[in-house]
């Protein structure tokens, strides 16, 4: 993202903070002064270091399975979003849906079939990686398409989910050369 632009971003912590939740915004160009006018009781900044192996939007899985291993004993559940195209208008945790289905993983989805233009070129990588993606895309192709912008759950199964999710890149997305990141790719 460009250097310490908060407008970015500016939408999702605003909704946070009028749900009255806690947000942390993972970052790696906020200035101090940024940080502390911005910061609240509902939103905290983490500094990170990012690391060009992958691209950002498949890094911050990384990032999100390191600080749940180092400081989510904390956190009994959570949502993990994207931020510039992203508000929330409801609180999650509060929902009887929610709460009724602790084993579930909730996520956003797209208003279109997996089976698509845009996801097919997507997947190309995967598809030359692993031996039964395209099978899988071929079944579930007229499902809704899943959006790993928005994922969440208890912190039991989000760990899990988080831990398969690095694995698959670790092992079939970090030598991509392809113009398409794989996170949506992993994520089906």
């Amino acid at each position: 993202m460009p250097a310490d632009d908060f407008s970015i971003v500016a939408n999702w912590a605003k909704s946070i903070e009028n749900l009255k939740l806690r947000g942390i915004l993972f970052h790696n160009n906020f200035s101090e002064s940024t940080i502390l006018k911005n910061e609240s009781e509902h939103l905290i900044f983490v500094k990170v270091d990012y690391d060009p192996t992958f691209n950002p939007n498949v890094y911050r899985y990384f990032l999100y399975k390191n600080f749940l291993e180092n400081q989510g004993k904390a956190i009994e559940n959570l949502f993990l979003t994207d931020v510039a195209d992203v508000v929330l208008v409801q609180n999650p945790f509060i929902s009887k849906y929610y709460s009724e289905n602790p084993d579930t993983i909730f996520c956003g989805d797209e208003p279109t079939k997996l089976d698509n233009e845009w996801m097919q070129a997507h997947s190309t990588h995967f598809r030359g990686k692993i031996s039964d993606y395209a099978d899988f895309e071929m079944k579930f192709g007229n499902e809704t398409l899943l959006n790993c912008g928005i994922i969440g759950g208890n912190i039991k199964i989000m760990n899990e989910f988080i831990t398969k999710l690095c694995d698959i890149h670790q092992k079939y997305n970090s030598d991509n050369k392809t113009a398409y990141t794989g996170d949506m790719g992993a994520f089906i």
